[in-house]
């Protein structure tokens, strides 16, 4: 194996224990081959998707869609996401914004990230939530 590519494996599981098992289990499949940087990445490409259909999305079904508005409003932020920004992106007043902050904060599918910021505490939600975003505006003809 190649010390950087496995450096980089650990590196893309943010510290997050079933993606880890999910990454190690994609590159025991291809224990026959070298461990290089383009099996990491494909290793890595299963791995998310997996984790997608077996975590994301049931978080996902339990989000009210108010919550999942809020989230997606996130998802328009690299990392970490200011309130007053999410407030504008969808249209709600404070007490509203702060409510739906709270909810996500206690189903554990965000935390706070410092005064009026959140972020998302699942690794790849995020790219989840766009990759939503993305299956519904097709839906809808966008």
């Amino acid at each position: 194996y190649e010390e950087k590519a496995v450096t980089l494996a650990a590196q893309k599981t943010n510290g997050y224990p079933f993606l880890f098992q999910l990454l190690g289990k994609e590159l025991w499949k291809e224990k026959d081959t070298i461990i290089d940087r383009k099996a990491v990445k494909i290793a890595l490409n299963n791995s998310v998707a997996k984790l997608f259909t077996d975590v994301h999305s049931l978080v996902y079904k339990e989000m009210s869609p108010n919550e999942r508005i809020f989230a997606s409003a996130m998802a328009k932020d690299k990392l970490i996401s200011n309130i007053a920004d999410i407030k504008k992106r969808i249209d709600k007043d404070a007490n509203n914004t702060n409510h739906l902050r709270n909810r996500l904060i206690e189903k554990g599918v965000i935390a706070n990230a410092g005064y009026g910021k959140v972020q998302f505490v699942l690794p790849y939600m995020r790219e989840f939530m766009l990759e939503k975003e993305y299956e519904l505006a097709e839906v809808l003809g966008e």
